[in-house]
């Protein structure tokens, strides 16, 4: 038995782990890129903890929100600890009150995922 190959386009991507409004979420994807310049494993690393998320679509909206209120190198150490992944997943794509009190204080972040 021979796995299916991944979706290469982002679209076909975010469809595949259950994200609806593709449209919506391809230009925050984008803007987060020019933001955050991180390497392909942190951005497969965003993908995990999408994949791990009970809503997909918010779990992308929240991590605009976190992207536009955290310093970059604080989400990229924090991507790069598996552990971290299905934590985020769970947190960004479950609440949509929580994230923006992580968003607006640093130490909660911090004390959670680094």
């Amino acid at each position: 038995m021979t796995t299916p190959p991944r979706p290469d386009s982002p679209c076909d991507r975010l469809g595949e782990m259950g994200v609806a409004d593709t449209l919506r979420i391809l230009p925050l994807l984008e803007e987060i890129r020019k933001r955050i310049p991180w390497t392909d494993s942190a951005w497969e690393a965003l993908f995990e903890g999408a994949r791990a998320a009970p809503d997909p679509t918010l779990y992308f909206l929240n991590l605009s929100k976190l992207c536009d209120s955290l310093p970059p190198e604080d989400l990229e150490q924090a991507v790069a600890r598996p552990e971290n992944l299905p934590v985020l997943g769970a947190l960004l794509g479950g609440s949509e009150s929580l994230p923006e009190q992580i968003a607006r204080r640093r130490e909660l972040f911090s004390a959670l995922f680094l």
